[in-house]
């Protein structure tokens, strides 16, 4: 694989996982053990209701393998918050 190629290409990390927001939400407030202001505001014209992701092309180009699940990747990144803030 030559390097521009590699260089190029966009890719995606996270695996085909979709999560409503409200349940994110809700594991983030339990992570920090805090309750969120959440101010929901109207949905504007460039907002996404609902994404996937593939990491196929980041398995076979860069040899990609996940080593952490998408919620224990959250509480790391919380406790990392915890420690740095």
């Amino acid at each position: 694989m030559y390097f521009s190629q590699i260089a190029t290409s966009a890719y995606s990390y996270r695996h085909r996982l979709s999560i409503a927001k409200g349940i994110r939400y809700r594991f983030i407030e339990e992570s920090f053990g805090k309750k969120a202001h959440i101010k929901m505001l109207e949905s504007q014209p460039c907002d996404v209701s609902v994404t996937y992701s593939d990491i196929t092309k980041a398995k076979r180009m860069l040899n990609y393998q996940p080593k952490v699940k998408m919620w224990g990747g959250v509480k790391q990144l919380v406790e990392w918050y915890k420690e740095n803030s």
